[in-house]
């Protein structure tokens, strides 16, 4: 299910993370569900969800360990849900392993992972394939409006490996994505009206006047 949605993400993920990056050992994506890009706009008391996806580069990945930071946003969204390498129970997995535990700090996601070793055959990334390593879902409040850049990053023991089982972190791209919160439409529609009654009052306190 996910595996399949993943493969029609594909070209979008491709075109969006390697354009002008051919030589990138490795590229990690962040990209919404609902807009299939990696910017947004969603109402307050809302909900989103961000995929975090990996693509190979020409040396191939078999492990990945990646790090979701949504600091600038603090306050303005919490975590509500968390789901590390969900294609991992398919027996066709090219990253069928989850190595430690996937934590929210309040600021972080930390390690988002999926990964393979040796002896596995016919697993692992080779160069342009691409893997949902997991998905992390917001909740806006509804106090907060404006627009937040969430961010992606390897940190502690998180990192990310070619075919060979060589570090390819540092060569690496680790793109953003932008969520922009919008007041809701109650919010807006009571404002309109509180503007009106205040345009009527002033315009009778006017007439009375005259």
């Amino acid at each position: 299910m996910r595996g399949s949605s993943i493969g029609a993400l594909a070209g979008l993920i491709a075109s969006f993370a390697l354009a002008g990056q051919a030589s990138a050992s490795a590229s990690i994506a962040l990209i919404w569900e609902r807009s299939e890009t990696a910017s947004t706009t969603l109402a307050a008391s809302s909900a989103a969800t961000l995929n975090i996806v990996l693509t190979a580069g020409p040396l191939g990945a078999r492990s990945a360990g990646v790090t979701v930071d949504y600091g600038d946003a603090a306050g303005a969204l919490s975590v509500i849900g968390i789901v590390n390498n969900p294609t991992m129970p398919s027996p066709t997995s090219m990253l069928p392993l989850i190595v430690g535990q996937t934590r929210d700090t309040g600021s972080r996601v930390e390690n988002v992972t999926a990964e393979v070793f040796p002896p596995f055959v016919r697993t692992g990334l080779m160069s342009g394939q691409t893997w949902l390593l997991g998905t992390v879902t917001f909740a806006t409040t509804r106090v907060s409006t404006g627009e937040f850049s969430i961010s992606s990053m390897t940190t502690g023991s998180g990192d990310i490996l070619s075919l060979a089982g060589n570090s390819i972190s540092g060569g690496s791209t680790f793109n953003s994505a932008v969520l922009n919160v919008i007041p809701e439409p109650g919010t807006v529609a009571l404002v309109g009206l509180g503007l009106l009654g205040l345009a009527i009052v002033g315009r009778q306190a006017g007439q009375h006047r005259g």
